[in-house]
């Protein structure tokens, strides 16, 4: 079940058409290229454009609005099938290639190309399959989305045009988030874990903590599933798809008074895999090779033979870190308040029955928030097809977390997520509890 409920939004689109209707005439009749494609000067594609729609082979396009993604942006996507047996006529050496460029209401364009692919063989000729996407982060608002396919080495070449419009939400727990953006962000194809985290991106949210004394915020990272699922990379896989986007959206709160620093945890080989003291300027690369190394389907035979202390470890990391940061002398005006946000999902320790909770903080200067994820496949990746399921599974919800009951005597805020709109509001939550404190 869902954190809550969809957004209701149905009234704010139709106000949101009225002011555009309203107000489109002042948006300027030429076209300013604020985000240009070098590809675009190669092709004749303002011609094309004044030319209108233009199919030199058949082929669908088609241009939607996703939804609030896990990157805390609004996703557009365009895909675009094209039948297997044109693709055999034209296969070479040079491949086709996409070209789309979003138009706004004020005239701003936004141009990406890319590559068409397909797949090879007999499955590619005799079936439509869906062969090439794009993905972009956009404002809400109208496009005109231009889409051309072409074909260097035949010269043909065909062009669509749709509108797209993605509609205001409901009530905003983050209003200002997004004023900082581009209006429209393409971002890459990308395999491995950059398809996750997608490093490329630029824009930041605007996500300021103004607080009255020093806070130092420590993002815990539990890549690890639950001992129960055997080491399933598949579901490691799944676990990093949901949690690495929602950890690079809480590296970019900006705080007045303080640090913000992660940790990542790698239980299975009870270690520490990854520390970064100012983590607002990530190191993605080391922090990749990290997560790589913390594959739970990758596990030498001592780490296997000793995971019952695998509960062990956890709670005495975390004990220690309390104890060091809430253990410290009375509290002086200039004493920083620490605050843990542990990002994971549910787990339970097979090779040990109930792991006993870190000791309670004798001082009243920590502040725990647990952001869990359950259901993980019912989150939005950007690789889902557009007309089709996550193409993650959710695995069966745990019936009991220990994660919990280790920070019980912290007596942490638990956030039970389960989509984008979930991290949403816990992220406006402990931004506006810490801001208080």
């Amino acid at each position: 079940m869902r954190d809550q409920r969809p957004p209701k939004w149905l009234h704010c689109q139709r106000l949101f058409l009225l002011l555009l209707s309203v107000f489109g005439a002042a948006a300027p009749l030429s076209a300013q290229v604020v985000s240009a494609d070098p590809a675009f000067s190669e092709v004749p594609f303002e011609k094309w454009l004044a030319e209108g729609p233009h199919e030199d082979f058949p082929w669908k396009v088609h241009v939607s609005s996703a939804g609030l993604s896990n990157y805390q942006r609004l996703l557009a996507r365009i895909e675009i099938e094209v039948p297997g047996k044109e693709l055999a006529k034209r296969i070479s050496q040079t491949r086709p290639i996409v070209l789309a460029q979003f138009t706004d209401r004020q005239g701003r364009s936004y141009q990406k190309h890319w590559a068409l692919e397909w797949l090879e063989g007999e499955a590619a000729v005799n079936q439509w399959s869906a062969i090439s996407s794009g993905n972009a982060l956009v404002l809400p608002g109208e496009y005109d989305v231009a889409v051309a396919l072409y074909d260097k080495a035949s010269g043909e070449h065909n062009l669509a045009r749709r509108t797209l419009l993605v509609p205001l939400s409901g009530k905003e727990p983050l209003p200002g988030a997004w004023r900082d953006l581009p209006g429209v962000e393409f971002f890459e194809a990308a395999k491995g874990l950059d398809r996750f985290f997608h490093p490329e991106i630029q824009g930041r949210l605007h996500l300021p903590l103004v607080t009255r004394r020093p806070v130092q915020i420590e993002l815990l990272l539990n890549p690890a599933i639950s001992e129960r699922l055997g080491g399933s990379r598949k579901v490691y896989q799944q676990n990093l798809a949901a949690l690495l986007p929602t950890l690079g959206v809480f590296t970019q709160i900006d705080l007045s008074n303080g640090s913000l620093g992660l940790t990542v945890l790698d239980l299975s080989r009870r270690r520490i895999g990854f520390e970064q003291k100012d983590a607002r300027k990530l190191d993605w690369q080391a922090l990749k090779a990290a997560l790589t190394a913390a594959d739970p389907g990758v596990v030498d035979a001592a780490s296997l033979r000793d995971r019952k202390e695998n509960a062990a470890f956890l709670r005495d990391e975390l004990a220690r870190r309390v104890e060091a940061d809430c253990g410290a002398p009375p509290e002086r005006a200039d004493r920083p308040l620490h605050v843990y946000v542990v990002l994971g999902s549910p787990m339970t320790f097979d090779s040990l029955g109930h792991p006993s909770p870190i000791p309670r903080p004798k001082e009243g200067n920590c502040v725990a928030y647990y952001v869990r994820y359950e259901g993980m496949g019912t989150l939005f990746t950007v690789e889902e097809p557009i007309s089709g399921r996550p193409s993650f599974q959710s695995s069966p919800p745990e019936t009991v977390d220990h994660i919990e009951g280790i920070l019980k005597p912290l007596n942490p805020h638990v956030f039970n997520v389960h989509s984008p709109e979930g991290v949403r509001n816990a992220l406006a939550f402990i931004v506006d509890k810490t801001s208080q404190m």
